[in-house]
């Protein structure tokens, strides 16, 4: 398994340009074969994403994430400036 720290403005997957998404980038230094992604994050998020070298471990971190039993998911939000009042 890679565990990579997914800066904002790259896609796990897919979008419009292959060299500001991480499957094409790890596609390029390892076998296809060999790269198994397990979740996403949006394209404008920082966060770890955990690529498996196979599907059966992918399934496994799929799992393990939906049941929550071995993975935590913490969020944190950043802002500048002051923010509106609620109505």
């Amino acid at each position: 398994m890679a565990v990579i720290n997914k800066p904002p403005g790259f896609s796990v997957q897919g979008g419009l340009n292959p060299k500001t998404n991480l499957f094409s980038l790890m596609s390029s230094k390892y076998k296809k074969e060999l790269i198994h992604v397990t979740h996403r994050l949006d394209r404008g998020t920082t966060g770890l994403v955990i690529f498996a070298k196979n599907k059966q471990n992918a399934q496994f971190v799929q799992m393990a994430m939906e049941e929550k039993n071995m993975f935590s998911k913490y969020y944190l939000a950043l802002t500048q400036g002051k923010q509106p009042l609620e109505r």
